[in-house]
């Protein structure tokens, strides 16, 4: 691991914020991972508040979306999150084009 792959890890998990911090704290609780409709119930917080919680932190390499799929409350399916470790090989953070360019 770089300096650079190190620094943003840190960063990632510094930068959260109140709601992605509720989401990534439950999410790492939770054996089998958690749905987004999973997360809402216990909290109460809106699926407008708690989507972007989720997308955000799976942008930083927080979150991994699972190959599985669980039944919400209306009868949909919904993918299962789970938390990873950052700068690990499952957390994968969107690189910057800054890190493209400099790879050369």
């Amino acid at each position: 691991m770089t300096y650079r792959d190190t620094s943003r890890a840190a960063y990632s998990v510094a930068a959260c914020g109140d709601n992605e911090r509720r989401v990534l704290a439950m999410v790492s609780e939770a054996r089998n991972g958690l749905t987004c409709d999973e997360f809402m119930r216990p909290t109460g917080m809106a699926h407008q508040s708690a989507r972007p919680a989720i997308t955000a932190l799976e942008r930083r390499g927080l979150l991994l979306r699972t190959d599985q799929r669980r039944p919400t409350r209306t009868g949909s399916s919904a993918a299962v999150y789970i938390a990873v470790q950052p700068g690990t090989l499952f957390s994968s953070p969107k690189r910057a084009k800054a890190d493209v360019y400099r790879a050369v």
